[in-house]
């Protein structure tokens, strides 16, 4: 889990929402929840455009499934999507039960929210998402670099556990430091995406790069 310094605040920013009827002014207070998180808040400038562009190549997702999601479930408002269903999962459970909490909110939307609080090292919980209904689209966004010790055979099996039309995977294009990358592309993913007979489409933003793998065609 990469938090920032205002992690405690998701608490009160949700708190905030949930009393909140103006549609505007909750966007903002989504943005304030998703400021949170790291990577979240890198992509922040990006959603609206990035989902876009994904779902351009995707179509409109009926169903999404976001793995080690963090905060990202609170980008919802920025995917111009309703009435489909989001199942998500995180290794945090405090992060889990205020995703729960959320989900409740969102009914009125049309969006069917379900949080399974999943740890990615684990063989049983592995086994649980590979049991999952398929779905249209599922994110792996900026987990896979966190899952391999040794080797990238965690990343694989993850991979080839989702049950899905599209796998959308992102990586990190910039050093802890600050710095870009000289070779932000993971030639080591691209490699295994040919060897599972897995094509895909780039797309890139400032901070991180997206693989946008088609896996099963619809």
């Amino acid at each position: 889990m990469h938090y920032t310094r205002k992690a405690d605040k998701r608490y009160e920013y949700f708190d905030a929402l949930k009393k909140n009827t103006d549609q505007g002014h909750a966007e903002e207070i989504n943005r304030n929840i998703l400021r949170c998180h790291t990577s979240s808040r890198e992509r922040l400038q990006h959603y609206e455009g990035l989902y876009l562009d994904i779902f351009a190549i995707t179509g409109q997702p009926k169903s999404i499934l976001d793995i080690a999601c963090g905060l990202n479930p609170f980008s919802l408002p920025f995917m111009g999507l309703a009435d489909f269903e989001y199942i998500v999962s995180d290794a945090d459970v405090a992060t889990c039960n205020l995703l729960k909490d959320y989900f409740v909110l969102t009914q009125s939307r049309g969006v069917k929210g379900t949080v399974l609080c999943l740890n990615l090292l684990s063989d049983g919980d592995l086994e649980t998402i590979r049991k999952l209904p398929l779905v249209d689209v599922c994110f792996l966004f900026k987990i896979l670099d966190l899952l391999d010790k040794r080797g990238h055979k965690r990343s694989e099996m993850l991979l080839t556990a989702v049950n899905a039309h599209y796998v959308i995977a992102s990586f990190a294009t910039m050093t802890i430091s600050g710095k870009m990358m000289r070779k932000p592309r993971r030639a080591w993913f691209e490699r295994m995406l040919q060897r599972l007979n897995y094509s895909y489409t780039l797309i890139t933003r400032k901070n991180e790069i997206f693989y946008v793998i088609t896996k099963h065609h619809s």
